[in-house]
């Protein structure tokens, strides 16, 4: 009884110290100093995260405040990312089940309407031998690839942050470059309708021999430098709104702009 219970305690033994042992050495995590909250920010907490922050607010623009959220839904490459931490848990998924048994069985139905050369309707239902397999991770194989799908999932999830965090600049910035240019079409029409009124009085004058024709000319080539101005804004205003769409996910379309923060 004595030896049957030390070969069982030695079986054991020699078990747990195969399971501890690992396929390479183990990962050593690079040490890096980070702040945790935002240098500029006195109100963070340490939990206070570049999304959580909501930086966007304090233009205190409804407008801006919808495009984010929408872009954060729709766009492509936010998408994408969550697809691979979707990908990455299943995965991660995959790996944890290689390590516990697996059962393989088979099953069978026929149905036939003669048996032995006799006219009859008749099913049949069979079911194989069921089968186990366990493969035991002396060597760590499984227990290594589980680290490596847990650490892709993590870097997936913080790719997706990352991805966040850029879209937001960037559908802030193209935002308000669309305002700017907005701004510069509103100008550059009201300058062309002045050019318009001094070209007529030019031209009045000079009807009536008061100014020279160089005055006339002059006049008419700042009305053309200010008709030119017009379209030049307006083609980088479509060609911004189209930018601003493929960030929200969708075809170039109209973007609802508000000039009214430069009257302010």
């Amino acid at each position: 009884m004595n030896s049957k219970l030390y070969i069982g305690l030695f079986s054991f033994t020699i078990l747990l110290y195969f399971q501890s042992c690992k396929v390479g050495p183990n990962y050593q995590k690079m040490e890096v100093p980070v702040e945790v909250s935002y240098r500029f920010d006195s109100s963070a907490t340490p939990e206070d995260t570049v999304l959580n922050l909501r930086w966007w607010s304090n233009f205190n623009d409804p407008i801006l405040d919808t495009l984010i959220r929408f872009a954060l839904d729709a766009n492509k490459d936010v998408m994408i990312a969550a697809a691979r931490i979707e990908e990455s848990r299943a995965r991660l998924g995959m790996t944890k089940a290689d390590m516990w048994p697996k059962f393989n069985y088979t099953a069978s139905y026929n149905y036939g309407n003669l048996i032995n050369g006799n006219p009859i309707d008749q099913g049949q239902f069979g079911l194989g031998g069921v089968n186990m397999n366990w493969e035991i991770d002396f060597w760590g194989k499984y227990r290594r690839a589980n680290e490596s799908e847990r650490a892709k999932l993590l870097s997936n999830e913080f790719g997706l942050r990352a991805v966040q965090m850029s879209l937001i600049s960037s559908v802030a910035s193209t935002y308000y470059k669309l305002l700017d240019y907005e701004m510069r079409i509103f100008i550059s029409q009201r300058t062309l309708a002045l050019r318009d009124s001094s070209l007529y009085i030019m031209e009045q004058r000079f009807d009536k021999g008061i100014i020279p024709e160089i005055d006339v000319n002059q006049a008419q080539i700042q009305r053309a430098i200010a008709a030119a101005a017009v379209p030049f804004y307006q083609r980088n205003f479509a060609l911004t709104e189209n930018a601003l769409s493929v960030l929200l996910g969708q075809n170039p379309k109209a973007i609802p702009a508000d000039i009214s923060l430069y009257n302010q």
